[in-house]
């Protein structure tokens, strides 16, 4: 008999509080932050999308909160087949045209393997408003225009 999976999660829910006065109202991405409903969310994913199996173990750490409003989410995902580091993007409204975009990009050729490529997406969970795409390592293409030298420019501004 195989047990249920242990679930634990890590969340700095302070930076997804109610936002009061002015400021755009995030409050409806703490939704996103529910590691039960991620968990069922990514059970409901074909094999094809999600080849890793049931997590055991969710991590789910806040790295920023822009005011357009998204948040920018680190996963860390425990699986029998290992961890695996993604990043989620949760959105106020619905941005399911964003995976979509992605989607198309990735088929159009900017999968991980070309030289120059996009993050890979893995799923949009409308009812969390959350996007589920593979954590790539290094400077964004942002950081390398607004703060990156010469050489790191490039290769980029060369295409």
């Amino acid at each position: 008999m195989m047990s249920e999976p242990i679930v634990q999660s890590a969340v700095d829910s302070a930076l997804v509080a109610p936002s009061t006065g002015g400021e755009p109202d995030i409050s409806a991405l703490a939704v996103a932050l529910d590691r039960d409903e991620l968990v069922r969310q990514i059970g409901l994913l074909p094999a094809s999308r999600w080849p890793w199996g049931v997590p055991q173990e969710v991590q789910i750490q806040v790295l920023s909160c822009h005011w357009e409003p998204h948040c920018t989410l680190e996963i860390v995902l425990r699986t029998q087949s290992g961890c695996h580091r993604l990043t989620g993007k949760v959105y106020a409204t619905d941005h399911r045209n964003v995976y979509q975009v992605m989607e198309r990009l990735r088929q159009a050729g900017f999968d991980p393997e070309a030289e120059f490529s996009i993050p890979l997406p893995l799923a949009y969970f409308p009812s969390l408003r959350l996007l589920l795409q593979e954590r790539v390592e290094g400077m964004s293409a942002k950081e390398i225009f607004e703060h990156g030298d010469v050489r790191q420019c490039a290769p980029v501004c060369a295409g």
